[in-house]
């Protein structure tokens, strides 16, 4: 893999990013540093501290248990479930689903969303054989197509797939 020599090489909107724990999470997690990267340009920018209220959540991961391990209302929990955070906008439900028990405003810590997001990309490697499927499922929950044959989340897709591309020419 070709890597850039210092971060004045990334395009502009990735000279901020956290290089080193991206390397990091991509190295325990066999993902390409590219796709977390493209992936966390299209979700937040960069900005660690973006949140998304996601209306499309309806079901949540044990509410009772963990609004009661957290203090919190169980309606809290749920609407907490149902939001994204951070970098790479993990959505509180899948990290609940994969073990994280803290406070889910915990996951605007850059290493624990960077690592959740991670883990959620070395899944959907182990479930989708390409990058574009794996994509369209990091942002829909999995992959839908139209009868076209294209993406229900075509543009979200597109987004990260030229971030990816753009990085990739870069660093290899």
């Amino acid at each position: 893999m070709k890597v850039a020599k210092s971060v004045d090489e990334y395009p502009d909107w990735a000279r901020t990013f956290p290089w080193l724990l991206i390397d990091e999470f991509s190295k325990t997690f066999k993902i390409d540093s590219n796709l977390i990267a493209a992936i966390i340009k299209v979700e937040s920018g960069g900005n660690a501290w973006v949140s998304r209220f996601e209306p499309d959540i309806k079901s949540f991961y044990l509410p009772r248990a963990f609004a009661r391990k957290c203090g919190q209302t169980e309606t809290t929990e749920q609407i907490q479930q149902g939001m994204s955070f951070g970098l790479m906008q993990i959505l509180g439900l899948t990290a609940r689903r994969f073990g994280f028990d803290q406070p889910l405003g915990r996951l605007f810590d850059v290493p624990t969303n960077l690592y959740y997001g991670s883990k959620l990309l070395e899944e959907l490697k182990g479930r989708y054989e390409t990058v574009s499927d794996q994509v369209a499922a990091y942002n829909a929950g999995r992959v839908s197509k139209a009868i076209s044959g294209m993406y229900v989340n075509q543009l979200y897709v597109d987004k990260v797939m030229l971030r990816y591309r753009e990085m990739t020419k870069l660093k290899g």
